[in-house]
């Protein structure tokens, strides 16, 4: 199977958190590739190796916050026939270290 469809599937179909090596990633098997995929695991299995400290910022501490983060990506070319994808991110925690997204392909220009 392909990467982006094992990554479609357990992501979107199943809900399960995965990650995919590849056999380059595997055979470098350098410092920099292998903590780069640890990282990513411990982000998916709800590890969390950093976090805002106690009082750093105030409102996200002293108030129930959310932060959300949205954005469209319009296409370069073909402008009304291709479609734009929308993003949103929204924060889980109160550290701000757990995240949701969704995104939505819509026709192009229609925003």
């Amino acid at each position: 199977m392909e990467y982006r469809v094992i990554q479609r599937v357990m992501n979107t179909e199943r809900g399960i958190p995965s990650q995919c090596v590849t056999a380059r990633v595997v055979r470098r098997t350098n410092s920099q590739a292998l903590t780069s995929m640890c990282l990513k695991i411990n982000a998916k299995l709800g590890v969390h190796d950093t976090k805002f400290l106690e009082g750093a910022l105030p409102l996200v501490h002293e108030e129930p916050t959310i932060a959300i983060s949205t954005h469209i990506s319009y296409p370069r070319f073909n402008k009304g026939r291709d479609p734009a994808i929308s993003f949103v991110v929204v924060s889980l925690d109160r550290h701000s270290s757990a995240y949701a997204a969704r995104w939505s392909v819509q026709d192009g220009w229609t925003q």
